[in-house]
């Protein structure tokens, strides 16, 4: 039995869900550095399981987040003795390290590696939020901006090259969540209605992939590739992940377009360059993915959706990717 089960998990989540509202709702820097304390403190005991690896990816998780709010304290220190831009920017960086935004990204990768599914979800989505919220409050200087834009650049870069050479699934969810990290940092500057929009849309789709992946029990790429037993259940299978690269008509492409608007509209070619080369290197290794799965399969076996629950699933899923797509109709 593993420690998901267990009854005390239901009330560390709602304790995990509740710190992110504190967070949202409160006015004084304490209370929230109170509330990523508890944060903490309440995903680290679901982290925990049977695996042989989550412990060690739990202690680095906590080792990473505790250096993160010792910055996070030292900055407090710094504004104290009347140094608030220094202040400001060390605050940055250490709500930069807890989402895990290149380039002091390479603890997510390892602590995804040693999870289960259910608790790389919660650590690419919901533990991210109460850092993004804070950092929606920090723009307030020309030295923050720097910041971001150095931030942005490597978690595009990174991000998607960083998925190319692992085999890892966990490790390549963990590397597109460092390449839209760059997008939602770029959609922070321009309104929180945007960011959080993305952050919306991209938790939906992170869902519709893990799902994909859980039913078919895929943990690397190579039984991605290897399990569907016909072309039709590996088409439904890898459509999550193009949707995840950004690619039209799927949901994955509405967000980045309504970012890369903005970016057009205030005339910033650098950054839209930038994410646009990124997405450009992580749709081809999605596609080069989808076409090996679709040809990789075993033809003289066939499936339908009545019989297959597996393949009935996948199938939802991708409907539900592929409505929303109708909205650029009306665009």
């Amino acid at each position: 039995m593993i420690m998901a089960l267990h009854p005390s998990i239901p009330l560390f989540f709602v304790s995990l869900c509740s710190s992110v509202f504190l967070i949202s709702s409160t006015n004084s820097w304490f209370m929230a550095w109170l509330a990523l304390e508890i944060n903490l403190l309440s995903f680290i005991p679901l982290m925990l399981s049977n695996s042989k690896y989550s412990s060690e990816s739990s202690l680095k998780y906590f080792l990473t987040q505790t250096l993160a709010s010792v910055i996070v304290l030292a900055s407090s220190l710094l504004g104290m003795i009347w140094l608030p831009v220094l202040s400001s920017m060390s605050l940055m960086l250490a709500l930069l390290l807890k989402v895990g935004a290149a380039p002091t990204h390479h603890w997510l990768p390892a602590v995804a590696e040693g999870l289960m599914w259910s608790q790389v979800f919660i650590l690419l989505t919901i533990q991210k939020l109460a850092p993004l919220i804070l950092v929606s409050y920090l723009f307030s200087s020309k030295s923050i901006f720097t910041i971001m834009t150095i931030y942005i650049v490597f978690s595009a870069v990174f991000g998607s090259i960083g998925g190319l050479v692992h085999p890892s699934l966990r490790k390549i969810l963990s590397f597109s969540s460092i390449a839209h990290m760059s997008w939602i940092l770029v959609s922070i500057q321009y309104s929180n209605f945007l960011w959080l929009n993305y952050f919306l849309l991209y938790t939906i789709i992170l869902i519709s992939v893990i799902y994909s992946f859980i039913l078919t029990n895929s943990n690397k790429l190579s039984h991605l590739i290897n399990k569907p037993s016909d072309s039709f259940s590996a088409l439904l299978l890898v459509l999550p992940l193009l949707s995840l690269g950004g690619l039209p008509p799927f949901l994955g492409f509405l967000p980045k377009f309504l970012v890369l608007q903005q970016l057009m509209n205030y005339s910033n070619s650098f950054i839209f360059l930038i994410l646009l080369s990124s997405t450009l290197i992580s749709l081809f290794f999605y596609i080069r993915i989808s076409i090996m799965a679709i040809l990789n399969h075993r033809s003289n076996l066939t499936y339908s959706l009545e019989s297959s629950p597996t393949l009935s699933g996948l199938s939802w899923n991708t409907v539900g990717l592929l409505i929303p797509s109708l909205l650029f109709l009306s665009i």
